[in-house]
């Protein structure tokens, strides 16, 4: 049963995520071609003589953040956090799903947002963000922000984009690791 609760929320928390392990699910696809050389950074093989490089990412992430009545608003906090630092990373735009049995609509943030309204509160069902994502294949990954109580979906076969579920706690994690991992990477947030 879908909800039509709104709530604000206010993402300015300190939740710990190892950005480097999550974006690793996605490592051929954040690398990028815009090569920026650099002073400061040496060249690997002729050291300081010659410049170095740097590559700025290009890669296109969609994060479903589960918005059911399960999730709670600290928990909606620590999710949002999350997502602002990716930017802190070098990230440059992130779309952005919230669902509960429905699928909301998508927000393009291409900064740190710390006011967000939330909407749903009802039910959970991870099936129609993960068609979502089979009939997008211009995403180079998908996260998916939850708690991990709904019913297992079913991947479609010609979904391209790797998934990464990141769970609210590390027991959750132990609860729904099994299933999860058929489809993706797992990992919770501290």
């Amino acid at each position: 049963m879908p909800g039509k609760l709104v709530e604000e929320i206010i993402a300015s928390t300190k939740a710990r995520v190892d950005y480097r392990k999550i974006l690793a699910g996605f490592r051929a696809t954040i690398l990028s071609e815009k090569r920026k050389l650099t002073r400061m950074r040496p060249n690997r093989r002729f050291g300081f003589d010659a410049m170095g490089s740097r590559y700025d990412f290009t890669t296109r992430l969609i994060i479903g953040v589960d918005c059911s009545g399960s999730i709670t608003k600290n928990d909606l906090k620590n999710f949002y956090s999350t997502i602002n630092r990716f930017f802190k990373y070098g990230i440059k735009q992130i779309d952005i799903v919230q669902f509960d049995v429905n699928l909301g609509e998508v927000q393009t943030l291409l900064k740190t947002s710390e006011n967000i309204k939330v909407k749903g509160r009802g039910g959970t069902c991870f099936q129609p963000f993960i068609d979502f994502v089979a009939k997008h294949p211009e995403y180079d990954g998908a996260l998916i922000y939850t708690d991990g109580y709904a019913p297992k979906p079913k991947i479609p076969v010609g979904m391209r984009s790797p998934l990464c579920w990141v769970l609210r706690s590390e027991k959750e994690m132990k609860d729904h690791e099994d299933w999860m991992r058929e489809s993706g990477r797992v990992c919770f947030i501290e």
